[in-house]
């Protein structure tokens, strides 16, 4: 195998993955379990770490499971590297407030499709977001809303008289009955949403722009733009986060190597 072995963990607000990469960056083996079952992400772990030794970088937005995989790496004396903004140097510059899943979604974007072009990133998961990465891998800016599923489940908590709705089965109609009012609503909302958040990356970047989706809705929002004519992503790709985990990792990796020279 070529280089260093990872376990890499993507810990967002709903679930945590938990993927092993051999030496030449294929996935090898993955788990999955959700973010408030804490006990799992650490068995998770323990089963990747017995298929051999690796180094673990972890990517998280949650301090629950941040503290439990430290906990756990720490107690069975493996290496963990916390992915962070300062480990944001692939992108020029260091963001110690950039929340990793963000900083590994504008590496992985950039590194993996720019190709001499510029890159917005959206990520659909609990939250939105649209990452910008210039052609020349400048760090642009960045845009967060809440997740489409969140959207909706939000007005049905603030408004008195409507209830929490799933937004599956939503199409862009409107309706008679109050929940799919709601869950059509929240979805041609996110829609319109996209398409404003591109008509922006477009003023910023320039014309050129590849726009990748990640995340839990990312096909989900990508079939719905193809049912209404829209123009959908240039790329899909739900192991974003991941690959671009791993590709800081191994930058600080390398960096560490480099200073102990």
């Amino acid at each position: 195998m070529g280089g260093n072995q990872l376990i890499v963990i993507d810990a967002g607000n709903s679930r945590v993955k938990t993927v092993r990469f051999d030496g030449d960056g294929r996935i090898v083996a993955e788990m999955s379990c959700p973010s408030s079952d804490l006990a799992q992400v650490g068995k998770d772990l323990d089963k990747m770490a017995k298929l051999g030794d690796a180094l673990v970088a972890l990517c998280s937005v949650v301090p629950s499971v941040t503290q439990e995989v430290l906990t756990c790496c720490e107690f069975e004396k493996r290496r963990c590297i916390d992915l962070s903004g300062k480990h944001m140097a692939l992108l020029g510059k260091s963001r110690a407030d950039l929340g990793a899943d963000l900083a590994a979604n504008a590496v992985a974007g950039w590194k993996l499709y720019g190709v001499g072009k510029s890159v917005c990133v959206f990520g659909f998961g609990t939250a939105s977001t649209a990452v910008l990465v210039s052609a020349c891998g400048e760090d642009c800016g960045y845009l967060f809303h809440l997740g489409l599923s969140a959207q909706v489940e939000a007005l049905g908590n603030r408004c008195a008289l409507l209830k929490p709705v799933s937004i599956e089965g939503a199409t862009t109609q409107f309706a008679s009955d109050t929940e799919p009012c709601m869950r059509n609503g929240g979805l041609a909302g996110h829609l319109g949403l996209i398409e404003f958040w591109k008509m922006k990356a477009r003023k910023t970047l320039g014309r050129r722009v590849v726009f990748v989706a990640t995340g839990g809705w990312g096909e989900f929002l990508s079939k719905a733009l193809k049912t209404e004519g829209l123009p959908a992503f240039s790329v899909i790709d739900p192991m974003l986060t991941l690959q671009g985990a791993r590709l800081i990792a191994l930058d600080a990796i390398a960096a560490e190597g480099e200073q102990a020279a």
